[in-house]
């Protein structure tokens, strides 16, 4: 018989779920029809990875302030995370993760960029070239 919380497989005359843990009365009539019990819901939970990844795509724009690197290595990894979440099952948690990695990363891009042409201008001043 299938888990009605996971879909796993599971033998006729277990008391739960060896993958998720439900608890199985081992009666069938008791468990209800588990035909027409969508599992892909099951698989849609958040994991670690994926809620990993949306915190370090916050934390990325509260680095910003503090260390423009630390907030790039934050986006940085909060993408990598997302991106393996997602395959894992989570792809809400997962992709939020990876929008807020992108688009820190494209701020601190711009903002990294910004800084190299100000350094330059200021020095190109300073020497008169």
């Amino acid at each position: 018989m299938r888990c009605i919380k996971c879909g796993a497989e599971i033998p006729d005359d277990s008391k739960f779920c060896s993958n998720c843990g439900e608890i199985i009365d081992g009666n069938i009539e008791n468990i209800g029809d588990t035909r027409n019990i969508n599992y892909e819901n099951a698989k849609n939970e958040p994991n670690g990875l994926s809620v990993t990844s949306l915190i370090l795509g916050i934390a990325s724009f509260v680095c910003i302030i503090i260390n423009i690197y630390l907030a790039l290595l934050c986006s940085i990894l909060a993408i990598v995370f997302g991106a393996i979440g997602r395959k894992k099952g989570a792809k809400g948690i997962g992709t939020a993760g990876m929008v807020t990695g992108i688009v820190a990363t494209g701020i601190n891009v711009v903002i990294i960029f910004l800084a190299f042409i100000m350094v330059f201008y200021a020095f190109g001043a300073v020497t008169g070239i």
